[in-house]
């Protein structure tokens, strides 16, 4: 104990801790040497060929139905209402020619009579100063001259009975085109938008009687843009016999989806100051089983004119708008924008600047990033393989 106390501090220290390191340092295993980090796996993508070819495209747009014609029906005379038929309401159909109103004749009746008497009266005033004008030719010529002046051979006077008899005969013909103006008609068949007189009202010339138009045939406003205008071959300076476009009307009633056929055969004479779009005009034949309903919203499908140099993808090649996965040589992930032409619900059209028979991605875009070395297998071969699918996610 006394030994231990002599012992300086300093060495009671040292002692003790160089005995810990050189015990750490004897004790410490043979180091192992570090393995190589694991090589990633190569992610599995389904690609397809890139095929440029000529295609025609579908060129998409919206619109309203519209009635190709529409008129405001009116009155051309004045009179009571006496007789409306069963259907002049609301969204009543006619008939070309069908009488819809008839005004009340009786006045205009009496106005007919007292034309044809009035021109009963010019033309026997007429052959008076006729028969007049032949017996002072004979009287002159009895005297012995053969210069006979206007005034004694009545020349004045048959010429203003001629021109009373005209004045006489153009009354008759407005007092029976009056009377026909009684019945009132439609050139056409068409449907009644509204009506804005009834049963027992007077009216006069001029007062609107109902709004109809010809649904035989309706138009759509179809707007397009500059770079659609560009697929389409539209009649930009005048439909020619034969120039027509096809398109393809889409719409929805009381559930159902339906289709009608419809041709462009002209469009709108200027740009829209607002959108800054060109409007072509559809035309559909409204005259089958389900006709289409002014007023209705519809989509419509253009067919393009032959386009080269198209490429058509699945739509799941595209991603972010407007690019595309492309693998090089070393099967390196190369991005390339394109421009989208047309699309559905499965299938893309696109130009881009890339090779024939280029290897595009079909999808999964987001499991990978541009210069990724990837293990490329067929679009379809995937498809038919679930466990493959599942791996590569």
């Amino acid at each position: 104990m006394v030994l231990w106390q002599r012992i300086p501090l300093a060495l009671k220290i040292a002692v003790p801790g160089l005995l810990i390191v050189f015990l750490v340092a004897t004790g410490k295993s043979d180091p192992i040497p570090n393995s190589p980090p694991p090589v990633p796996e190569k992610k599995t993508v389904p690609v397809v060929e890139a095929k440029p070819s000529t295609h025609r495209v579908s060129v998409f747009s919206q619109g309203t139905v519209e009635p190709r014609r529409r008129i405001t029906l009116a009155a051309e005379v004045s009179g009571r209402i006496v007789e409306v038929d069963a259907q002049f309401v609301d969204g009543g159909f006619f008939d070309q020619g069908q009488i819809l109103i008839r005004i009340e004749d009786s006045d205009y009746q009496a106005a007919l009579l007292q034309a044809r008497a009035r021109v009963a009266e010019a033309q026997q005033a007429l052959a008076t100063e006729l028969g007049q004008a032949r017996q002072a030719r004979r009287e002159w010529r009895d005297l012995g001259n053969a210069n006979a002046n206007e005034l004694f051979l009545r020349k004045p006077h048959i010429a203003a009975a001629r021109a009373r008899l005209k004045a006489a005969q153009g009354d008759l013909a407005k007092a029976q085109k009056d009377l026909q103006r009684t019945r009132i008609s439609v050139p056409f068949s068409g449907r009644i938008d509204r009506i804005h007189v009834d049963l027992g009202q007077y009216v006069s010339a001029g007062t609107e009687l109902a709004s109809v138009y010809d649904n035989s045939t309706v138009q759509i406003r179809l707007p397009l843009s500059d770079e659609q205008l560009g697929l389409l071959s539209l009649p930009m300076t005048g439909a020619e016999d034969g120039d027509e476009t096809r398109v393809t009307i889409e719409g929805v009633i009381g559930r159902e989806p339906h289709e009608w056929a419809g041709k462009i055969f002209r469009t709108a004479g200027s740009v829209d100051n607002r959108s800054r779009m060109i409007y072509a005009i559809a035309e559909v034949n409204n005259q089958g089983d389900v006709p289409l309903m002014v007023g209705m919203f519809v989509e419509a499908r253009v067919q393009s004119k032959p386009l080269a140099n198209v490429i058509e993808l699945p739509r799941g090649a595209i991603f972010q708008r407007n690019r595309i996965y492309t693998l090089d040589n070393n099967d390196r992930v190369v991005p390339v924008e394109v421009e989208v032409l047309s699309s559905d619900e499965t299938t893309v059209w696109i130009r881009a600047s890339v090779h024939g028979n280029a290897r595009v991605m079909a999808s999964r875009q987001s499991f990978v990033s541009p210069g990724q070395q990837v293990l490329p297998r067929s679009a379809e071969v995937l498809a038919l393989s679930p466990a493959v699918n599942q791996d590569t996610r």
